[in-house]
């Protein structure tokens, strides 16, 4: 099954679909769900080849930002970046806080998989 990403585009009074084939090619999921984006910052991130590859870690999987930052081969700094622009988008959310000395470990989910 494909993780199917719905963009939506409202024309007038209609609303028209387009599927980018591209986002379907991410990573594939076992739920076979499909999520429609109506919202413009969210479609914004996700039809961006940069911003895409700096949200695939998140799909369908639970990661801190130093996981998906030593999978992307990024910077921390430029992976912690990336994550406040997709949680504030509202494509990602945190799923659970590690406690530990000093600082605790946020782990990160898409929202809709």
């Amino acid at each position: 099954h494909e993780h199917k990403i719905f963009i939506a585009k409202k024309v007038s009074k209609h609303i028209s679909f387009s599927l980018s084939a591209k986002l379907l090619q991410m990573i594939p999921v076992d739920s076979g769900s499909v999520h429609t984006v109506t919202n413009s910052r969210q479609a914004q991130l996700l039809t961006d080849p940069k911003s895409k590859e700096f949200f695939k870690p998140f799909l369908a999987t639970e990661r801190s930002v130093t996981q998906a930052a030593k999978e992307l081969g990024c910077n921390l700094n430029t992976m912690l970046y990336r994550v406040k622009i997709l949680q504030a988008a509202k494509l990602i959310k945190v799923t659970r806080r590690e406690k530990r000395k000093g600082r605790e470990i946020k782990y990160y989910r898409s929202v809709h998989d």
